[in-house]
């Protein structure tokens, strides 16, 4: 919205402009002025820039550019009227400096209204990826939850099994006939990898109780996998013993 092309730097403090520069419709009444008697008396060229802000500003909220009598406008809040007719002063010395305007209740209710909106975008973005890794650490639960069923399974057979092997064993040590073992299938297990405000704290809340439940699980799965491997190698060394 701005071209700075024909700005310049001020040799010094104060410093007045005697040239025409800017876009027709934007420009204040005292450059507009001197262009079309083809003279300038020297201007400020800052007051200027407040008027051409006050246009853009106009626009911004319209569409149109500011007529005679567009402060008649009722669509336009007291306090944003009040500074639209400050920066759009025919004379420059009326209008406000840029620490003013920056200071203006309108403008700084705009200011506080962004940045409420944009408070509440960047809550609803966190209350969206927390829901999300949420539903993540739920499935991965169910996951172990399935995997801890298979091991847990697998963990009954091999107790069977050795069970059984040792009950041959002591049979053959004592010289009577070994019985056949009733052998359970087991199936191929296959170990699944583990792959506003107080919404977002009680989020953030579940999501560590989650964490922990998953912790729990995981250590739980480690525990019978061990244990498992133990049957099954104390079950080869007992069947290899009977079978010599």
């Amino acid at each position: 919205i701005s071209d700075f092309g024909l700005g310049f730097i001020l040799s010094e403090p104060g410093q007045l402009c005697d040239e025409y520069c800017g876009t027709p419709g934007y420009t204040a009444p005292e450059v507009d002025r001197g262009y079309q008697l083809l003279s300038y008396d020297p201007y400020c060229g800052f007051k200027a820039d407040i008027y051409s802000l006050g246009v853009i500003l106009y626009r911004l909220l319209t569409g149109k550019y500011p007529h005679k009598t567009w402060f008649k406008d009722s669509s336009f809040s007291a306090e944003c009227r009040n500074f639209l007719l400050s920066m759009l002063q025919y004379e420059p010395q009326h209008r406000p400096s840029i620490n003013e305007i920056a200071n203006h209740p309108w403008f700084a209710s705009q200011d506080e209204k962004v940045n409420k909106e944009s408070q509440e975008n960047e809550k609803l973005q966190m209350i969206n990826k927390l829901v999300g890794k949420l539903d993540g650490l739920n499935a991965n639960k169910k996951q172990l939850d399935k995997a801890l069923v298979l091991a847990k399974n697998k963990n009954k057979i091999l107790k069977q099994r050795l069970g059984i092997a040792q009950k041959n064993r002591i049979l053959q040590h004592n010289g009577k006939s070994i019985l056949k073992p009733n052998m359970v299938p087991i199936n191929n297990i296959k170990v699944i990898k583990d792959e506003k405000r107080v919404m977002i704290d009680n989020l953030i809340h579940k999501i560590y109780n989650v964490k922990n439940v998953i912790k729990d699980k995981n250590q739980m799965l480690v525990e019978l996998k061990n244990e498992n491997t133990k049957l099954a190698q104390d079950i080869e060394k007992i069947t290899c013993v009977t079978n010599n």
